[in-house]
């Protein structure tokens, strides 16, 4: 049995789905933005303590194969979150051209 909703129902549904819209795109840019705000402080927090490593006395009670681990794995956390925040980006680029084509992103 079909209904016919008119224009009006076909109004207030455009009226919902842009309301749905707006909504998700309002909570995914301050989800964005947190993340943001994340990686930053974690990028700051790992090159802070890179250069607290770099004075070899805070590394003295540790081996120098010990010590070399420990730059390699500093170095490669600082490696992932740039990656992160590059992907963040990417995602932040995408969502903003959906939002100004007004396209609703499938689920």
């Amino acid at each position: 049995m079909k209904t016919n909703k008119g224009s009006f129902g076909m109004w207030t549904e455009n009226v919902k789905d842009r309301y749905w819209w707006v909504k998700i795109q309002s909570q995914l840019e301050e989800l964005m933005c947190e993340l943001s705000m994340a990686e930053e402080e974690e990028q700051t927090d790992l090159y802070l303590l890179q250069l607290h490593l770099n004075n070899e006395s805070d590394l003295s009670f540790f081996t120098k194969e010990e010590q070399k681990k420990i730059r390699d794995l500093l170095s490669a956390l600082i490696k992932d979150t740039a990656r992160h925040s590059n992907l963040l980006g990417e995602m932040q680029e995408r969502f903003k051209k959906l939002g100004e084509q007004n396209v609703r992103p499938a689920l």
